[in-house]
């Protein structure tokens, strides 16, 4: 600032100047010494007088005045020297000394001397500040550690200037805002805040410095930090079991009790000093990377000098390695684990809230495993542990048993048995089969030996033993598991014997009854091997020859062999019989299926034996017996004498036999070959001489005949049965061989198999080689009403030809042969035959519909039906022709009809089929717009198809064509299956099959479904859908059954389809139902159940009558499972039931006696809905009697043990579940509690035990249910009583005596091992 004063002013003589201390103030002692200035304290009475002291020489005094130069002077007086003139004594003398400061707040010392004192006037210069208003101390009172409290501070400048400060502090504390201006007079806030680390008193300061270059003032800050009421709801979490590679989780939490909001994370570290520790770790592994020598870069320098020196690489590494470092600085370093994991893994809590948290447990190994997490949270000095515990949990696998008794095997016989191996976890379960050679365990083998068996499922180990030694044996197997520590070890043991082996047939005797010569038969037997060792054997037939028989196959391929006619000559006799196989090797208790076919050559009856030899053991040690006829069949061959008549010479004609085999075997025939010389005068041969005729049934011979001279000739033929050689067919070849000019070709007209009453037409042709024309005349001989010959008499041309044709209408069926003579002139000229078999009915109408079919007078559109009787036909009738099929013209019509109507008539007249359609109305009047439906309808024969053209005449209008086509066929329909074999099901599920019904033929039929009548009430739900409907031609419909047995046991339904008019058919569904059962090894007690006392009454009757019956079936030995003993509890009181298949019948009526009062309500429901899953479970929930384990008497402190086997007698797996929680504080307990799919006839241990230590005395009495998976449920009565045994000493004297109370135990029930 500019001054008054002269600038070159030398520095005051007597005054000094000193800066203030540098030390801070309280902010009310600095207000304080601010704003009290000297007139204040004058005003207030306070006197201020200079220190007078004695005077000191200048010379004499140490005090060193600051040496300041002019240019540096801070402070300047003027005048520069105040002198006093002409002052009195006594009196004040004024003058005016004028400052000039250039800094601010300055104190100065005026120092007046006299000859005698030395006084000191204090001189203060305070210039224009900033002064900032804050409180002497700010105390947080008790706080949450960890946690930012806050406290605004409103700050006023009551001072003259702006301010620009700056505020600190120390940690735990902080200020916000840390500098700024404030201008004079102005507010501001600034917020303190605090945030320990730590429990306990905290203490700091706010230092406040301005601009002002003076001492800063602070306040005091005090704060204490506690705990805040935030902790863990547990610090232990032990999660179960859990199966490897798969989770488990359980939740807990963390309770805020506190009213702040905490903020929480999961670390791995329990201290920050630890979290910092592993980052410097952490960081030192990367230190080496940034120290890599440049030598490592030489090799690079070289490739890749154009993009840079091994300094750019090192100065990208370090780069890297300084990310890489931030990284790990930055890292919260969360909780990790690979076992455990917690979610959330952070977040806030709101006071007097709790979070959930949950912990995942996901071993990897079947071992305990331990972890600890630390929960950071805000309001909590210390991390908050939290132990984690769990036990990874192996796959669960158990054999169905754990020992195997094979019993007594045969050495080098190999023996097979089955294991289960069962997974009850909740994981796959890979397992491998240990090798092991000690002792005989190189003589086992396991199929497999390795796989893996999915959660509840099974897998059957097939065993294999062939020892070569004999002796006793014990083994010890071991499948591993992977993921579990233990092995499953099967231990299995016998002993080795020389074996005793057996065969035997499972018939007494193979029958072939008739059988015909040189037609090969086959029987099958079986040939079993009951012993435990494979037998190799040889069959041989007793009585049997070596040379190969001849079959009829054989025969007919040589119509030369002598045989035909001289028999079979054998130089030995022939080997008749042959099996199949004749020698192989039988497995234990296996069987081979043997083919016996007989090739009988000899007519007899056959009596042999079928031997059985053992290679080692001897010959014949099993035998069959074998019983045939052997038969040549009746064959008669048609006719006795074929006829060619006419022949021209050397010109071949063929003609046939007919071979008839009316008996029930099938016969072989052969030609005999021609043996021909120079003057033979007919040749004839067979392109097919020899073959087989089926029984019943008619075969053919073709013969070819070339006549080589004139005149008649009679040719004798032999045709031989092949094993009748002693009665050979003689037939006769007529002819005639003529250089004829007139022949009929071919002189044999076959119509085949043909329907009777219906037309069937052949052509044959008349030949004239003669030079002049001449007249001709046919007839038939026998039967002239059934044939109709066009033309049946003309002329035929000089060589020239006429064709003939022979429609043949036959009136019966069977084999029909005629004769057809040709006249010339009036002159039998010639013969030939006519052949047909007739097929089909030969029923016929009482009236012709020839030459016409009157009707009548009827009245329009009402129908009118003829009426025919159907009869058999006369042997003379007249023949139907060719105007049978002919319809007349004819129109209805009213002539009283409006002439503006339009008339019109339908006329179907054509030449043939037009019989087949009828047309209605026929006629009729239309308005005009008006419209009539006419209906065409078609009946035509089977097999035939029609095609007409009908027409419709409109009086004067034109005529209208309407082309109609027909085709009569017969329905045919076939079923993908007429029996549904169901197998085993659940006779309380519902099950369904399907059935295709598809139409093969061409024509639509409508088709009905329904259960058998007779079978309607039988129990169960048995529901076809659909019921009815129609198929086209080619189409198909899928029939749904839907079943539910209803009742255990076997069932059988009969479904009746009714397809057109065709006969009903059966649809078979059969099956066999069953329900999940087990039995235990204990009696039943219905003692005072009426009901299950009749029942039982009844049953005991049966299975009494049925006794011997069932003494002479034998057990088929079982080698696929290992059959368990059963158990033989004592003998019984009353209302006892020990008897297991007892049991087990009593309980199948039981569930058929609940199902049948249950039936209504299962068919209440169709046919709209099947019964509901609720109601059908009903029906296995049925009360059964209570087994009954009476352990007796147990003395208190000792353990009663029993060991029961439960088995599955069922046809399927069965889960069963043992209900524990009924035992506890019982005493009682079980090793046991559920088991999954135990196999068909296996069984499985219950061991129960009574602990008496800690009950009272007296009797204990128990209900332990099995609940049965969609079964019943079992219950077993335990019992045991409590014995205190005490010893008391009675009488007097000599006479003194124990006595023990109680004085008699009592013995339960208990299971015995037969």
């Amino acid at each position: 600032m500019a001054s008054a004063f002269p600038e070159k002013s030398s520095t005051p003589r007597l005054l000094s100047r000193e800066r203030l201390k540098s030390f801070s103030l309280l902010p009310s002692r600095f207000l304080k010494e601010k704003f009290l200035n000297v007139k204040k304290k004058v005003s207030n009475g306070v006197s201020f007088l200079p220190r007078i002291g004695p005077f000191l020489p200048m010379s004499g005094t140490n005090e060193k005045l600051p040496s300041v130069l002019q240019k540096q002077s801070l402070f300047q007086v003027s005048p520069p020297e105040l002198v006093f003139e002409n002052f009195a004594t006594q009196e004040v003398s004024e003058m005016v000394l004028s400052l000039v400061n250039k800094d601010k707040n300055y104190c100065h010392e005026l120092v007046c001397l006299t000859a005698r004192e030395r006084i000191v006037v204090p001189i203060r210069a305070i210039g224009a500040r900033a002064i900032l208003h804050f409180p002497d101390q700010l105390d947080f009172s008790e706080c949450p550690v960890k946690y930012s409290t806050q406290k605004t501070l409103l700050v006023h400048n009551i001072g003259n200037l702006a301010a620009d400060y700056q505020l600190s502090t120390q940690s735990p504390f902080s200020v916000v805002p840390a500098r700024g201006t404030l201008g004079a007079g102005d507010t501001m806030q600034v917020t303190v805040e605090f945030h320990p680390l730590t429990i306990g008193d905290h203490s700091g300061s706010l230092a406040v410095c301005c601009n002002t270059g003076e001492k800063s003032i602070q306040t005091n800050l005090h704060g204490e930090a506690v705990d805040a009421n935030i902790g863990l709801s547990t610090y232990s979490v032990k999660i179960g079991k859990t199966f490897i590679n798969t989770s488990n989780y359980t939740t807990m939490f963390i309770e805020n009790r506190s009213n702040i909001t905490a903020h929480f994370q999961w670390k791995t570290f329990p201290t920050e000093e630890d979290e910092n520790e592993e980052k410097r770790r952490q960081c030192c592994l990367l230190q080496p990377l940034k120290e890599v020598p440049p030598d490592n870069f030489i090799e690079e320098e070289d490739t890749e000098q154009e993009e840079g020196s091994s300094e750019d690489h090192t100065a990208l590494l370090s780069y890297m390695v300084q990310e890489e470092m931030e990284k790990v600085q930055e890292d919260p370093m969360l909780f990790s684990d690979d076992i455990f994991s917690i979610e959330p893994m952070e977040g806030e809590i709101k006071p007097n809230c709790s979070a959930e948290i949950k912990v995942t447990f996901k071993p990897l190994e079947a071992l305990g495993y331990l972890s600890v997490a630390y929960c950071s949270i805000s309001g909590r000095e210390s991390r908050l542990p939290l132990r984690l515990r769990g036990q990874g949990q192996g796959p669960l696998v158990e054999l169905s048993c754990r020992a195997l008794n094979l019993g007594n095997i045969f050495v080098n016989t190999t023996y097979v048995c089955e294991v289960t191996l069962m997974n009850h976890g909740a994981i796959d379960a890979p397992f491998t089969y240990i090798h092991t050679t000690a002792n005989v365990g190189y003589c086992f083998k396991f199929a497999p030996e390795e796989g893996i068996i999915a959660p509840g499922g099974i897998q059957t180990i097939q065993i294999s033993f062939n020892a070569t030694v004999a002796g006793r044996f014990e083994e010890e197997f071991q499948f591993s598991v992977a993921g579990s520590p233990t092995s499953a070890i099967l231990t299995i043991k016998g002993r080795v014997s020389e074996p005793e082996p057996t065969l035997h047939f499972n018939v007494n005797e193979l029958d072939f009854g008739d059988i015909s010569f040189g037609f090969p038969s086959t029987k099958t037997c079986r040939l079993t091997n009951p012993s435990p060792v494979p037998l190799s054997f040889k069959l041989r037939m007793s009585d049997d020859g070596t040379q190969p028989a001849v079959s009829s196959f054989d025969q007919i391929r040589n119509d030369s062999d002598p045989s035909w006619t001289e028999g079979i000559h054998f130089y030995v006799e022939p080997r008749e019989f042959t099996m199949n196989p004749r020698q192989g090797t039988i497995p234990p208790q296996g069987h081979q299926d043997i083919e016996v076919t007989l090739c009988s050559n000899t007519v007899m009856e056959f009596y042999r034996t079928m031997l059985v030899d053992l290679e080692g053991f001897g010959s014949g040690v099993a035998s069959l017996s074998i019983t045939a006829r052997c038969l040549v069949p009746e064959l008669r061959v048609y006719p006795h004498m074929l006829l060619y008549d006419e022949c021209r010479l050397k010109v071949p004609y063929e003609r046939k036999f007919l071979v008839v085999n009316d008996t029930h075997l099938p016969g072989c025939y052969g030609l005999v070959p021609q043996k021909r010389m120079e003057d033979t005068p007919v040749f004839y041969s067979s392109p097919q001489p020899c073959g087989i005729v089926q029984p019943h049934s008619i075969a053919e011979i073709p013969v070819v005949l070339e006549v080589q001279t004139l005149g008649e000739h009679r040719t004798s033929v032999v045709i031989g049965v092949f094993g009748d050689e002693r009665n050979p067919r003689s037939v006769v070849l007529q002819s005639t061989g003529r250089l004829a000019d007139i022949y009929p070709v071919p002189r044999l007209i076959e119509f085949g198999r043909i329907p009777a009453l219906q037309p069937n037409s052949q052509t044959f042709t008349l030949f004239n080689e003669g030079l002049v024309p001449r007249d001709f005349r046919i007839e038939t001989v026998c039967k002239p009403h059934c044939y109709i010959i066009e033309p049946r008499e003309g002329v035929i041309p000089t060589r020239g030809k006429i064709p003939v044709t022979i429609t043949a209408t036959l009136d019966d069926t069977g084999l029909v042969a005629d004769t057809v003579q040709l006249f010339i002139g009036n002159s039998l000229w010639t013969t030939f035959m006519l052949v047909a078999v007739g097929t089909g009915t030969k029923i016929v109408t009482d009236k012709p519909f020839v030459p016409e079919l009157s009707l009548g007078c009827q009245f329009r559109y009402e129908h009118y039906s003829p009426k025919f009787k159907p009869q058999p036909p006369k042997e003379k009738r007249t023949s139907l022709g060719y105007s049978a099929f002919q319809m007349r013209r004819f129109k209805i019509r009213n002539g009283e009809e409006p002439a503006t109507a339009l008339r019109e008539s339908w006329d179907p007249a054509q030449p043939l089929g037009a019989e087949a359609f009828s047309i209605l109305p026929q006629s009729g009047v239309l308005q005009p717009g008006e419209r009539q439906q006419v209906s065409f309808t078609f009946s035509g024969h089977l097999n035939t198809t029609a095609s007409v053209t009908a027409l419709c005449h409109v009086e004067g209008g034109p005529t209208y064509e309407v082309g109609l086509t027909g085709e009569a066929s017969h329905l045919s329909y076939s079923l993908s299956q007429r029996e549904i074999n169901c197998g085993f099901q659940m006779f309380n599920n519902l099950h369904h099959s399907t059935v295709t019904l598809a139409n093969t033929g061409k024509i639509e039929f409508k088709w009905m479904l329904n259960l058998s009548i007779a079978e309607q009430h039988l129990p169960g739900v048995f529901v076809v859908n659909p019921t009815i409907g129609s198929i086209a031609p080619g189409g198909k419909q899928v029939l749904k059954f839907f079943y539910m047995p209803g009742v255990p046991g076997a069932f059988s339904r009969t479904f009746q389809l009714k397809v057109g008019g065709l006969d009903p058919e059966n649809i078979c569904l059969k099956g066999e139902a069953f329900f999940p059962m087990i039995s235990v090894n204990l009696p039943w007690n219905i003692e005072g159940n009426e009901k299950y006392e009749q029942l039982m009454k009844h049953l005991q009757q049966y299975s009494q009558g049925n006794k011997s019956v069932e003494q002479k079936k034998t057990q088929t030995p079982r080698t696929q499972i290992l059959k368990m003993e059963n158990v033989k509890p004592r003998v019984p009181d009353s209302g006892i039931v020990p008897n297991t298949q007892l049991q087990i019948k009593m309980v199948t009526m039981l569930i058929e006696e609940a199902a049948l009062e249950l039936q209504e309500m299962l068919i209440s429901h169709l046919p709209n809905s099947f019964p509901d899953k609720e109601l059908c479970q009903s029906l296995v929930k049925v009360e059964l009697p209570e087994y009954v384990l009476d352990m007796g008497t147990v003395r208190k402190g000792y353990t009663e043990r029993r060991t029961l086997m439960i088995t599955n007698p069922g046809r399927m797996p069965v889960s069963f579940q043992v209900d524990v929680s009924a035992l506890q504080g019982t005493g009682f307990r079980v090793n046991l509690d559920q088991i999954q799919s135990l196999p068909h006839r296996h069984t499985i241990m219950l061991e129960v035990c009574f602990e008496s230590a800690h009950r009272s005395r007296g009797d204990v009495d128990v209900l332990l249910p099995i609940e049965v998976a969609k079964g019943p449920t079992y219950n077993i009565r335990l019992r045991a009583t409590v014995l205190e045994l005490s010893l008391h000493l009675s009488g007097q004297g000599l006479e003194a005596r124990l006595e023990f109370s109680p004085p008699a135990l009592k013995m339960g029930w208990t299971p015995q091992w037969r």
